[in-house]
Formats: C-alpha cells, sequence, structure tokens
C-alpha cells in the first residue's frame, strides 16, 4: 500500500542530504533572498548566521556547538563550564563576530560549501533568521536543542555508536557513553528555560533517553512553554510519553526511510514497520488535536532510493 494512503496529506517529506543522524535540514529553510533582507532589517545588526547569537546545541558527549552542522568549533563543554560561561564564553563571542563579517572558519564550513556552491537562499543558517534579536549580546539563548544522548533501540545502517547504544554495545562492543549531564546542569537549565521560544530534540532517540525526557518535563512544568519538535524513529510510545505529550505541545519529525517493510526494516534494524506506522497515525491525531505538525525525514540511500519516488 502506498504511504499515501497510510498517512495524511498534511505531511511533507523532508529529505536529508546528510547521513548523519539529527542533521535533517528543515523544509523552512528554503527561504529567498529578498524576504531575508526584509527579515534581517528587524533584527538588531546583520549576520551571515545568527546561530551562536540565539542558541545552543547540546551532544551527547557534553560539548556545546552553535548548530549540529558545525563541528569543528565549540561554543564550551558542559563538564568543565555552566551553561552561563559557555554562553557567554570567548569562543562564543569568536564565531559571533567571525560570523558577523561573513567569515566562516569557526566551524562553519557546511554553510560556506553551501554558499559557495550558489546555494545561498536555502543555505542552513537561514532557519536562524525567524528569532526575535533586539539586541547584539543576549542574555539568554531563544533556542535550544538537545542531542544529550546516543540512547537508541535501532542499529540503522547509516549510523553508528556514537548516536545509538544498541550499535555501540552489539555492533562495536565499545562501553556506554558516560553521563555527562548531571544535576547540576539542570538545575541550572532551569533557569534558561523560560527564556526560550523553541527546542528540538535530537537523537539517539530521545523517547528512550533519561536527559531528554527529563527536560521535556521540565518543559511541560512551564506556564508558557516554547515551541517545541522531537526527531524520533517512530517506535516508542508509552504511558510516560503521552502524559509529557499531553501537558506539552510537541511536533513530530518522524525519520522513514522506506515505504514498504522489507527496504524500511533493512535499513532500521530492529525496527517493526507495521508498529511505526501505527505510531505515525497516533502522532498525526496528536498533531490534529493540538495543533502541531508531522514532518518525515528521509536519508536517501542506495538501499531505498528505488522507492524515493513513492515517498514524495
Amino acid at each position: 500500500m502506498k504511504i499515501q494512503q497510510r498517512i495524511s496529506k498534511k505531511l511533507r517529506a523532508v529529505t536529508n542530504p546528510s547521513s548523519t543522524p539529527g542533521q535533517e535540514i528543515p523544509a523552512e529553510a528554503e527561504r529567498s533572498l529578498e524576504s531575508r533582507s526584509e527579515k534581517i532589517a528587524s533584527l538588531a545588526f546583520e549576520s551571515a548566521c545568527y546561530a551562536p547569537t540565539v542558541s545552543m546545541y547540546f551532544d551527547q558527549f557534553g560539548k556545546v556547538r552553535a548548530c549540529c552542522q558545525n563541528t569543528g568549533a565549540l561554543m564550551g563543554d558542559v563538564a568543565q563550564q555552566s551553561i552561563r560561561d559557555i554562553w557567554e564564553s570567548a569562543s562564543t563571542a569568536r564565531m559571533r563576530s567571525a560570523l558577523k563579517v561573513g567569515d566562516y572558519s569557526e566551524g562553519c564550513g557546511f554553510c560556506e560549501w553551501q554558499v559557495n556552491q550558489g546555494d545561498e537562499a536555502i543555505v542552513f543558517a537561514r532557519v536562524f533568521d525567524d528569532h526575535r534579536l533586539t539586541q547584539e549580546h543576549p542574555r539568554w539563548p531563544v533556542q535550544m536543542e538537545f542531542s544529550m544522548t546516543n540512547s537508541c533501540n535501532l542499529q540503522c545502517q547509516m549510523c553508528n555508536g556514537d548516536w545509538s547504544s544498541s550499535i555501540r554495545t552489539h555492533r562495536e562492543h565499545r562501553p556506554p557513553l558516560p553521563v555527562v549531564y548531571q544535576d547540576s546542569f539542570f538545575e541550572e537549565l532551569a533557569e534558561f528555560l523560560p527564556h526560550l521560544e523553541k527546542v528540538n530534540f535530537l537523537g539517539g532517540e530521545p523517547f528512550l533517553g533519561k536527559e531528554p525526557l527529563r527536560v521535556m518535563t521540565m518543559l511541560a512544568e512551564l506556564p508558557q512553554p516554547p515551541e517545541v519538535a522531537v526527531t524520533t524513529n517512530g517506535t516508542q510510545w508509552s504511558n510516560r510519553i503521552e502524559q509529557i505529550c499531553e501537558q506539552l505541545p510537541i511536533s513530530f519529525v518522524l525519520s522513514l526511510d522506506g515505504i514498504t517493510a522489507p527496504t524500511y526494516e533493512g535499513i532500521r534494524v530492529g525496527a517493526d514497520f507495521e508498529q511505526v506506522m501505527a505510531n505515525l497515525e497516533r502522532f498525526e491525531s496528536y498533531a490534529t488535536r493540538h495543533g502541531t505538525k508531522v514532518s518525515l525525514a528521509h536519508c536517501l540511500m542506495r538501499s531505498n532510493w528505488h522507492e524515493f519516488a513513492q515517498f514524495l
């Protein structure tokens, strides 16, 4: 049965050109240069990218970056610094200053490559243009992205043990990642959460990790929680997840790399296609009731290219 018959027409497929989990590029990134000029005119200053001025990305090793694509420069490390110290660090300031003059040398090679390819209108950095920015040196970030754990129940073809605890244990036979997010981190994080406009949870599988679930619970307790999106493999649905979702409006990004069970289960080893389709219907029903969104992320590979036309 074609996937169009299984899910709502409202779902939009987001094709991920990167094979690294947790690095999906949202369709909202597709902006015209003209509309960007109008948008940034209302911001405090002009920059090639506003990520280090508005956002913090926390990875599974405790490293903090401006975004998921920046792999060459750190804002800081939670094992050595507080969140406040990281936000106000010299490395963060250096990144902001570089981007302000169009310098991509502070770990921003991915976006520089896109610009050099002539894709400036859809460069990944554009996803950070939408945040309100009234100060050149804001005291608080307005977005946080949490990829805090590699906890995952699947062993996907394109993945590795840094992103999947199952692969780390069963395929690579490596010891578990150390726990880097201590109680002190969450205690300080509580001061930052009320100032956020948007929160993204990435994986591993966020609905399996203790750390992301703890942050979701904290967000649910806020009188005015931010916009929340969870990138999920779609295998998880439990009473706890349902309880969090009823208290915290969540948009779902479902990673779906095949439209038939043989293709999908061959790529996402350990998953049950029918179970994921059932959970997708749950996500869609939930989103309709709560006014949130459901999107699809797709990793195009040799093992699934033959189904791509039907996927679209």
